[in-house]
């Protein structure tokens, strides 16, 4: 799995906060957990989506909150007839006694 990772001045213009870890400490928790093979920065410019030209996956998987990305991406990707399938992934559920 590779994991495109929000890069810090984006975060602070979409959410108009810093975030709570900074993108060198979010990098290294994932690629600490095993579970990915590689991190990358997302594109310094949003919805240029650069790094989906390079890395070319075969899959694309979106955060359960991620409604406005997945409408620009399905936009930009059928408007360069690029082919990949985008899955939304659902939240997790919480343990309520």
């Amino acid at each position: 799995m590779v994991v495109s990772l929000a890069r810090d001045e984006f975060v602070r213009s979409f959410e108009g906060k810093n975030p709570v870890d900074g993108e060198s400490e979010r990098t290294a928790r994932l690629r600490d957990t095993g579970l990915v093979a590689e991190v990358y920065l997302s594109d310094r410019i949003p919805g240029s989506y650069d790094l989906l030209l390079e890395v070319k996956p075969d899959l694309v998987c979106l955060g359960y909150d991620q409604d406005l990305l997945e409408e620009n991406l399905r936009s930009w990707l059928q408007s360069r007839g690029v082919q990949i399938p985008l899955v939304k992934l659902h939240r997790a559920p919480t343990n309520r006694c």
